[in-house]
């Protein structure tokens, strides 16, 4: 598969098996169609799960052969549960998204949302959310079913083996504790800062706001590559080699983009290929060329004072609406503030 060459942007996927050996990202089979919306698995995900299955036979893993299994189960139908919550959000709002590529380190969502921070923020939030319902939908049904609350319906992320003990090991039981706590690794690793994860995206959409995209969006990189390197230092201390992988991808992600915006290419901020809640942002954005940037920001700051000037104009109305029904006494100090604020601008304009 490979991104049409006419409009790269869109993120439509074009069947080209010739075009596989461009990119180790175009590696994928589809799976099929859902409400419109093509999903398709990563060749790396088979031969990865191949591997676990095998070490998991060989007893080099911490969970059986069955749970091991599950476990992958659990994870595929997750994360496929996970970008879904993107999609349908991303729709919800207007956008457009159609498709969902699933690969080992988790997924990646074609979403276009709205050109604006609060699009933006919605649909990366989204994600983990999904993964949140699921752990409480599993941990609910488990107090239900007489599991313990820690460790159990509440797994310890670390501990899945001592989890799935504690409901007798197998049944539908140990399936349930196997989902909860493959939700919760998810949403614990979405909830870092790392760009483009969507714990990264949710930085990035916030400080979009105050700042404008494109400064939000070089804070948010480099908020995630201080924790890129947090996450690998934690993944080496506690030897999981998964969250190393992840961290040295979203610090390269982080650095090229960061690069193609200095250098003024026109790099969308698209997440392809990268961990789970991986998403694009509307195709509209592209990184402004370095003399462009100047007038960027004039332009975002304008419209920040526009913005400031209509509220300011609608709390003005409130309050001469409030002194002609109940006089100049009636007001606080802070609709007074708001009329002398006024009232200078005036003169100033007028002068």
């Amino acid at each position: 598969m490979r991104r049409s060459a006419e409009d790269p942007g869109e993120g439509e996927w074009v069947r080209d098996r010739g075009a596989w050996t461009d990119s180790p990202m175009r590696w994928s089979i589809p799976l099929g169609r859902l409400a419109g919306i093509e999903i398709r698995l990563h060749l790396l995900w088979p031969f990865l799960a191949a591997i676990e299955m095998t070490r998991a036979w060989l007893g080099h893993s911490a969970l059986g052969p069955a749970p091991t299994a599950a476990a992958l189960g659990c994870l595929l139908a997750s994360v496929l549960l996970h970008e879904l919550g993107h999609v349908a959000a991303c729709r919800r709002l207007g956008g457009t998204a159609d498709e969902i590529l699933l690969w080992p380190l988790g997924g990646l969502a074609a979403c276009r949302p709205p050109h604006d921070w609060w699009s933006n923020l919605v649909v990366a939030m989204a994600g983990p959310l999904v993964n949140l319902a699921l752990l409480l939908a599993a941990g609910l049904l488990l107090l239900a079913a007489g599991a313990p609350a820690w460790g159990a319906a509440f797994p310890h992320p670390l501990e899945p083996a001592a989890a799935l003990a504690l409901v007798g090991g197998g049944g539908w039981k140990g399936v349930v504790v196997l989902l909860g706590w493959v939700n919760l690794i998810l949403l614990l690793l979405n909830l870092v800062p790392l760009m483009p994860l969507d714990g990264g995206r949710v930085v990035q959409a916030i400080a979009w706001r105050r700042r404008g995209e494109l400064d939000a969006t070089m804070l948010a990189i480099r908020v995630g590559q201080v924790a890129a390197i947090v996450l690998g230092l934690v993944g080496l201390l506690i030897d999981q080699l998964g969250l190393v992988a992840i961290a040295v991808i979203g610090w390269l992600w982080g650095w090229q983009v960061s690069r193609a915006i200095r250098l003024g290419e026109g790099a969308s901020l698209r997440g392809d290929g990268l961990p789970a809640g991986a998403f694009e942002p509307s195709s509209e954005w592209t990184a402004p060329r370095a003399n462009d940037r100047a007038a960027s920001r004039a332009e975002e700051k304008a419209a920040r004072e526009r913005e400031a000037l209509a509220r300011e104009q609608v709390e003005l109305d409130r309050v001469l609406e409030k002194i002609q029904r109940e006089g100049l006494d009636s007001l606080s100090i802070a609709e007074r503030r708001v009329l002398r604020r006024a009232t200078t601008r005036r003169r100033r304009d007028e002068a």
